[in-house]
């Protein structure tokens, strides 16, 4: 048996099926999958089943972005980079975005002519040019072009003579005439804005009339020169039967079957489709016999008055009909729905007494209402609400920016976070923070000399004069000094 070749699409040595090795799957998510695939032979759909499916290289969390990722953003497919980054799709597309860089496009590697392609064109069309030079056709037409090179179909220009014949006859006359393309006599016609000629009919002859449905339209056509559309056309104008149709027509013993006996009864004695029986018989006006689905419900007013008094469910029940039958009876006479609503109690005044001591879920608890019900009694009486959180009077205000935030939440009760949205609220300043801004002198005797002594001199740690001078751009002092 031969085997079977490879697709172009697909590397040589294709496996489809074959098992998985150990030595396969060890290397799983040491290498681009891309390259795995190729190495291994496989698609890289089914390399990054097997990897997911083994929890292998799966994407990470949301991290920054390095110098290194970004350089290598539209230099292949998004979903490419997103599998040796091990970062999603989305999230290496708008990266991608935010940065402007075009989408990666694989194009084709170009070739250059050679003088024996070159001698080829015009020798012969150029669909069988970019056949044998397995080139592109829209290559090898704009190449002979841009020679110079003339097709070796070269184009007939129109003469005045042809001109006058558009429009005299039809477009497939036309073409036979005068040797040229149907669409290209369509679109001359069209361009000199010259009308469709039809073809002059003749009336009909009794002798003719009586051949239709004598024989196939196709076979009439040729015996009376006529075109199979207009015999088509005639005939079903005439109500007349095809003789060659696979559905012949009913009969009046037919039709009075109808009605009278099951649908498939009917078909199964007449030798019809059950489906052409009851297209039949629909169009006959003919009601089924012992119909299986029962006929639309007559609603009495009786029964109307329950819709929406009572769940669809229940009326269905009493009904002794369908639950949806009665949905679609009480949305098309517009009737809301029945709705369960709880009876309402009204506020005793010991109540009222506690709303406003406690939170709201606490006091609904306690009464057995709703905590919707117990905040709407208390925004009607005025009343504020009990939280957890303290509020800020004068005293404790002044004490911001005087001391650290610790010790103002620690004296306060407040959280340090609350202390601190505060004090940012109010625009108040810490009076000696952890973290201070660089004055313009510090700034100025950055790189006169080591990082470590001139932190000791401002009171800075050194990894903060480093970085504040790489920031500026100004180079180390042994470097400066060498310089």
């Amino acid at each position: 048996m031969r085997g079977k070749k490879n697709s172009p699409n697909r590397p040589r040595g294709f496996r489809r099926d074959a098992s998985w090795t150990t030595a396969e799957l060890k290397q799983l998510g040491h290498a681009p999958d891309s390259v795995l695939a190729r190495r291994f032979g496989r698609t890289i759909k089914s390399l990054v089943a097997m990897r997911q499916s083994r929890r292998v290289a799966l994407p990470t969390p949301p991290r920054r972005w390095t110098a290194r990722e970004i350089r290598l953003l539209g230099t292949m497919p998004d979903l490419e980079l997103a599998r040796r980054l091990r970062r999603s799709n989305w999230s290496v597309r708008t990266q991608r975005l935010a940065f402007q860089i075009p989408a990666f496009i694989k194009r084709q590697r170009s070739r250059n002519w050679t003088d024996a392609e070159i001698a080829l064109l015009g020798t012969a069309n150029d669909k069988e040019i970019a056949r044998r030079l397995r080139r592109p056709i829209h290559i090898v037409r704009r190449y002979r072009i841009k020679l110079g090179i003339p097709s070796i179909y070269p184009r007939r220009h129109w003469t005045k003579t042809e001109d006058r014949l558009l429009g005299t006859v039809t477009d497939s006359e036309a073409a036979r005439r005068l040797k040229r393309n149907p669409k290209s006599i369509r679109s001359r016609r069209k361009l000199l804005g010259i009308p469709l000629k039809h073809p002059a009919g003749r009336r009909w002859t009794a002798a003719e009339i009586k051949l239709l449905g004598t024989m196939p339209d196709k076979e009439l056509a040729v015996k009376l020169k006529q075109t199979v559309a207009r015999v088509t056309r005639k005939r079903i104008n005439l109500r007349l039967p095809y003789p060659a149709s696979h559905f012949p027509r009913w009969t009046p013993q037919e039709e009075k079957l109808l009605g009278v006996l099951p649908d498939e009864e009917v078909a199964r004695l007449i030798g019809r489709a059950r489906a052409s029986v009851k297209t039949h018989r629909t169009s006959l006006g003919r009601p089924i016999l012992n119909p299986k689905i029962a006929p639309r419900r007559k609603w009495t007013a009786g029964e109307i008055k329950w819709l929406g008094q009572f769940p669809d469910s229940e009326v269905a029940r009493r009904l002794g009909c369908a639950r949806h039958c009665v949905e679609w009876e009480r949305k098309r006479r517009k009737i809301p729905a029945f709705r369960h609503l709880p009876k309402l109690r009204k506020w005793t005044a010991s109540e009222d007494k506690l709303v406003g001591t406690m939170s709201d879920k606490a006091l609904a608890k306690k009464l057995g209402r709703t905590r919707i019900a117990t905040q709407l009694r208390r925004l009607h009486l005025g009343l504020p609400a009990v939280t957890r959180y303290v509020s800020w009077d004068a005293r404790q205000l002044t004490m911001l920016g005087k001391l650290r935030d610790e010790e103002v939440a620690a004296q306060t009760g407040h959280p340090v976070g609350s202390v601190l949205a505060k004090r940012c609220l109010l625009g108040i300043p810490l009076s000696n923070p952890k973290k201070r801004s660089w004055t313009p002198e510090e700034d100025a005797i950055l790189g006169t000399d080591t990082d470590k002594v001139i932190g000791e001199q401002i009171g800075r740690d050194k990894v903060d004069v480093h970085k504040r001078r790489h920031l500026l751009g100004i180079p180390a002092w042994g470097r400066r000094r060498r310089g």
